[in-house]
């Protein structure tokens, strides 16, 4: 027998056996954060339903939903308006202090923070108002959300009384 037929085994066996000792621990492992994820999407799904029915039975408390939104996007774009606002100042304030001299510096980092500070705060807009959007629409279009969530995680009772009462 040649050299590369020898080499091929001395590879090939190792290799094999530790196919053969990982294949079954990866399996096991990827149906166990599978049922986790399923697991974790259904309780997402119950607790959303749950919420779209307890809003359309108390469009009060709803509607007191809708104003807290609007306040917490009130406070982040005043916040990030605050924090633009320091950054200027910041800005100024050590050019002033240090005559102009390090105005090649200060400005663009000044504006680079100031950059960051927006994307940040229109991130953190756009996230709260999408989650608002969908929990509006869940509750404005219960019935074509209701056909969406599996019928063993819908309460008949609950749901008929909600649909009811729009």
């Amino acid at each position: 027998m040649s050299n590369d037929v020898w080499w091929g085994a001395l590879v090939s066996i190792p290799i094999g056996i530790a196919t053969g000792l990982a294949v079954p621990w990866l399996e096991k492992r990827l149906a166990s954060s599978g049922k986790a994820l399923a697991q974790a999407n259904t309780q997402r799904v119950y607790k959303e339903y749950g919420e779209a029915l307890f809003y359309r039975k108390t469009p009060i408390v709803f509607t007191q939903h809708l104003v807290q939104v609007i306040v917490q996007i009130s406070l982040i774009l005043a916040a990030a308006g605050g924090a633009c606002f320091l950054v200027l100042l910041i800005a100024d304030l050590v050019s002033y202090l240090k005559n102009g001299s390090l105005d090649y510096v200060v400005e663009p980092l000044s504006r680079f923070v100031e950059e960051l500070v927006v994307i940040v705060s229109a991130v953190l807009v756009g996230n709260t108002s999408l989650k608002a959007r969908r929990v509006w629409w869940r509750v404005r279009e219960l019935e074509k959300y209701a056909n969406t969530v599996p019928s063993d995680l819908r309460l008949p009772n609950q749901e008929t009384e909600a649909l009811k009462n729009p």
